[in-house]
């Protein structure tokens, strides 16, 4: 049996660009099945979701195995696999841990030929699996994402329910029984749709942002941010006295400043004098007129000019020239004044850097 339904959504066609998926060529998927073993148990339902362009409007289909018989199952495999020989990509969730691999077997058995090879895989599972302690999420089931973004579902079931459910229906083919099993499959592949504002957060952490200026106040430097895709849920995160807030589309970052003396290390020491009683280290072309009593032969550790003025951190080298408090310290930080400001893409690197570790810390 198959079933088409027509679905009205809205989706962020920008987002999924961001990600290189085109809506046209694109195919959201979901399987149901009688056990977790090909080889012991039945495929009953492939759905699968589209865009159709012409109509502006998703289109669901769902092949069933009413009897529950191999031959049926044959049947919805062969229809399946044409279908996706017309498309490039497959979204799914935690596919490339069950449904594909379920199907790719379902293919070998049957001696189908597995088009699913030549496609794409995009599991939204795996993209959003870092925000588990970020949005503070109980677990990863499709479920508790709709739940965290609010999106209503009317199937109650799960898989392992509905194994029952399709055993009992194969038997007394009661309507209500297909409903239930049609439903949670709908309801698993539309849902899919509806949760890609959950990628939002990655696209963020990932750069898909912008900065313009930095405001240096008396203990911080504040930076607005233009995100985007708009944030699903408003974003809180602080760390070592760094502080992101974040809702919608804008967000701000506060960095600590660090006010006082650092210093510069010259990386070709070999090329350098140090001066014990100025702390300091110049090149031998200016060196060579200092009394030899007074200067040594430089060295990583102490070939440095200091400088006092406001720093900030940066957990990598994005801003240079960068500072250190001491040669073995990993911590580096770059100058900054009121005169001149760094490039927009400098700190549009630099806010990445920083939100990168903010998401680390988490």
């Amino acid at each position: 049996m198959k079933r088409t339904e027509t679905i009205t959504a809205t989706y962020n066609r920008e987002l999924l660009t961001y990600f290189q998926l085109v809506p046209e060529q694109s195919l959201f998927l979901d399987i149901e099945t009688t056990g977790l073993s090909p080889t012991t148990s039945m495929l009953y339902l492939i759905g699968v979701l589209y865009y159709n362009a012409d109509s502006n409007v998703f289109e669901c289909i769902q092949w069933f195995n009413e009897t529950g018989t191999v031959g049926e199952e044959k049947e919805l495999l062969n229809d399946f696999f044409t279908f996706v020989a017309n498309y490039r990509t497959l979204i799914h969730y935690n596919g490339d841990g069950f449904d594909i691999p379920y199907l790719t077997a379902c293919a070998k058995q049957h001696r189908i030929p597995n088009t699913l090879s030549y496609l794409d895989s995009f599991d939204i599972y795996k993209k959003i699996r870092p925000l588990k302690k970020l949005l503070n999420l109980p677990q990863l089931k499709q479920k508790s994402i709709e739940q965290f973004l609010q999106i209503d579902r009317k199937d109650t079931k799960d898989g392992g329910e509905l194994i029952a459910v399709y055993k009992e229906y194969t038997q007394k083919k009661e309507e209500h029984l297909l409903e239930l099993l049609l439903l949670h499959n709908a309801d698993d592949i539309k849902g899919m749709l509806f949760i890609l504002p959950i990628l939002h957060y990655i696209a963020l952490f990932d750069g898909a942002f912008s900065a313009t200026e930095l405001f240096i106040r008396k203990n911080d430097v504040l930076i607005p941010l233009h995100i985007t895709h708009s944030l699903p849920k408003s974003l809180t995160i602080e760390g070592n006295g760094i502080l992101f807030t974040a809702a919608e589309h804008t967000a701000t970052l506060q960095v600590p400043v660090y006010q006082g003396e650092l210093k510069y290390f010259y990386s070709n020491y070999k090329d350098y004098y140090y001066l014990p009683l100025e702390d300091t280290a110049i090149h031998k072309s200016v060196a060579a007129y200092v009394d030899k009593q007074y200067r040594t032969q430089a060295k990583a550790s102490n070939c440095y000019s200091r400088k006092t003025g406001l720093f900030l951190p940066q957990p990598e080298v994005i801003i240079t020239p960068y500072y250190k408090s001491d040669y073995k310290n990993r911590d580096t930080y770059f100058e900054i004044t009121e005169e001149e400001s760094v490039s927009k893409e400098q700190l549009h690197e630099y806010v990445k850097s920083l939100l990168q570790y903010l998401y680390h810390l988490v």
